[in-house]
């Protein structure tokens, strides 16, 4: 398979991927997301892994999702994808989601950071030539996914328990999980009423099978805030930040 700096992958919507809105949701475009990082990460050679497993782990730290519009059931979409290099611990990924008109729906930019799988600390990816020229510096849009700032308590709203179906491989909660978690808080009236726009999140600590989480969150119709913190030893695991838009 020959490197491609883009790498490009086609997605259906199906009928257990639109929300109630008939609309992808997002954790259906994240997961997407996922999918083509990895595969575009095998198709340049440092997806780490080795006959016995992992040797390296991909673990996502912060992202930042902005959506002009959403496909629905049955829209086909299509990712681009590609990598920005890295700058110390953090490696950068950017996607843009575009409809089968090329008319583009989003734009995501992301940080990853490359663990090891014992000490599940993050080490600094290794960049040769190979990976050095593999690399498209060009920024999806001009925003980071920096990151979040909260002054102030926020509200508590409801405790979520890390069951099985929450894990991944890597036996911690996956990242798509916390979306759940925040889209949840919010009441079915306002996604009727509104749209994310923009979704922003920063993942602090990993979450392991029977941990709970108190989640606290600000909502708002325009911007809300929401972070999730371990019952156990008071620690904020994630924070996010929400943006929001009227449907038409």
């Amino acid at each position: 398979m020959n490197p491609q700096p883009v790498w490009s992958d086609k997605y259906r919507i199906n009928w257990y991927e639109a929300d109630a809105n008939n609309c992808a949701s997002l954790v259906t475009i994240c997961n997407f997301l996922q999918v083509s990082a990895f595969r575009h990460a095998r198709n340049l050679g440092f997806d780490y892994t080795r006959k016995d497993g992992f040797d390296r782990l991909w673990v996502l730290v912060r992202i930042l999702v902005h959506m002009d519009d959403y496909p629905s059931w049955n829209d086909e979409i299509e990712v681009k994808t590609w990598h920005r290099g890295a700058e110390g611990f953090v490696a950068m990924r950017d996607f843009e989601i575009l409809d089968a008109q090329g008319k583009r729906l989003g734009a995501v930019s992301s940080h990853w950071f490359l663990l090891d799988p014992e000490t599940r600390k993050p080490v600094v990816p290794e960049i040769d030539d190979e990976v050095t020229s593999s690399a498209w510096p060009v920024k999806v849009m001009d925003d980071e996914p920096g990151r979040i700032y909260i002054s102030g308590d926020l509200p508590f709203i409801r405790s979520v328990t890390a069951g099985y179906t929450d894990l991944d491989m890597y036996l911690h909660v996956n990242n798509t999980r916390y979306i759940d978690w925040v889209l949840n808080l919010f009441p079915e009236e306002m996604h009727k009423a509104y749209a994310i726009s923009s979704f922003t999140i920063e993942f602090l600590s990993e979450v392991k099978y029977g941990e709970e989480i108190r989640l606290f969150a600000r909502i708002d119709a325009v911007e809300s805030l929401v972070k999730g913190i371990r019952d156990g030893d008071g620690r904020t695991i994630f924070k996010a930040r929400v943006g929001w838009r009227k449907r038409s």
